[in-house]
């Protein structure tokens, strides 16, 4: 692999991690959301709580496979920058 290429793959990493955090940083906003409806004990929040801890599950799997994946990837090319 050119030094560039690895340069460009290490770059498309980072974007990716980025990404990771912008989820993890709406992950946060989602918990914080949940916890202050719950707090309120409105239950005619329900419906509400319900579709935001569904969104919340869906965003916090996002995150972990794609750090997965990125982890994954960074390794494989990390591994190819030694043994090229």
């Amino acid at each position: 692999m050119t030094n560039r290429t690895t340069e460009s793959l290490f770059e498309l990493i980072v974007d990716g991690y980025a990404q990771v955090l912008a989820l993890d940083i709406d992950r946060l906003r989602l918990e914080g959301e949940i916890a202050r409806l719950a707090e309120a004990g409105d239950p005619e929040m329900a419906g509400e709580l319900r579709k935001l801890s569904a969104l919340l599950r869906r965003v916090t799997r996002a995150s972990e496979e794609l750090r997965d994946r990125l982890d994954t990837f960074r390794a494989r090319v990390e591994s190819s920058r030694v043994d090229g």
